[in-house]
């Protein structure tokens, strides 16, 4: 079963990274909840491998007037595997960020991104048959913070009934515009994993934010997610699974954005093909169910693939 799940390990690790909305996927680390030491319960078949990544997400809110909030990015990783059983990752993100609204000129930023490095580790005792693990993250703030852009908007398309987290001031663009977060995040992940026929994984995790130099902090998260993933041919695997979300308020100034934080629950899919013994391709998808997000946010779902070489 070796080196069987890498594809989709580094894929879920690298799908994570971005921004740190407090709810939105552009932000949201959960995506690492099953890589990491997932690809170490089933072993690497080489002590590096390299990881390309492309993904995409969306987020809409509003009423009278409405913002939409969108991200393409493209991300290089390097895995290198540390023993039987740890590991660490380091990801370098390429992000466009999109931020459009009713009345208003869609704002554009593109550059490279915060940087992530990631350890984990598996325990040599079982627990009812499942591996237990360790996964510790951290968002380095290298992504541009202060992106600003020639383009006003008139007093009617300035008033975005608190959507847009910070209107342009100076020039400066709104949060969910910027490259980067500005912040140092951290990141905690405990997980059971069960490898056979049908391999499982448990995860419960927690992210926690910093706050950045213009006074803004991405609400704190926490999640849980269980999956469940076989394999249907040699080559080809594919996965199904649950996400339970809740996020805290952004804070602007210390002010509350009522346009941020909530719950959300989440359908994983997940698919890896091996294209050969070293180089795999995986699919993932999280499809939101239940939307107890707070105001009127409408979460949209995200989608990556990714190219993965053991070397």
């Amino acid at each position: 079963m070796r080196g069987i799940v890498v594809g989709i390990c580094v894929l879920l690790i690298v799908a994570a990274q971005g921004k740190a909305c407090s709810i939105c996927y552009s932000g949201d680390p959960a995506q690492m909840a099953q890589g990491g030491e997932g690809c170490e319960c089933f072993g690497f078949q080489k002590n590096w491998s390299l990881s390309l990544d492309a993904r995409t997400v969306a987020n809409e809110s509003g009423v009278a007037v409405q913002e939409i909030h969108t991200q393409t990015q493209f991300g290089a990783g390097l895995y290198r595997r540390l023993g039987s059983r740890s590991f660490a990752f380091v990801r370098v993100p390429f992000s466009y960020n999109g931020l459009s609204s009713t009345h208003a000129e869609t704002i554009e930023s593109t550059g490279l991104g915060d940087i992530d490095l990631v350890a984990g580790t598996n325990f040599k005792a079982t627990f009812l048959g499942f591996i237990p693990g360790a996964t510790l993250g951290l968002k380095v703030p290298t992504g541009n913070n202060n992106v600003k852009s020639d383009v006003v908007q008139d007093s009617h398309a300035n008033r975005l009934d608190h959507l847009d987290h910070g209107t342009t001031v100076n020039g400066r663009l709104p949060e969910h515009c910027q490259i980067g977060t500005g912040s140092v995040d951290g990141l905690m992940m405990a997980h059971l994993r069960r490898g056979s026929e049908m391999r499982w994984e448990i995860t419960l995790g927690y992210r926690l934010n910093g706050e950045n130099s213009f006074d803004f902090h991405y609400g704190n998260s926490r999640w849980f997610d269980i999956t469940a993933s076989r394999n249907l041919t040699t080559p080809w695997s594919v996965g199904i699974g649950g996400r339970l979300r809740h996020a805290d308020h952004d804070l602007d100034h210390g002010a509350v954005d009522s346009e941020s934080g909530g719950f959300l629950s989440s359908m994983l899919l997940e698919s890896e093909y091996r294209l050969s013994s070293r180089l795999r391709v995986a699919v993932y998808s999280a499809i939101p169910v239940v939307n107890e997000l707070h105001g009127t946010q409408d979460e949209k779902p995200m989608f990556s693939a990714g190219l993965v070489g053991s070397f």
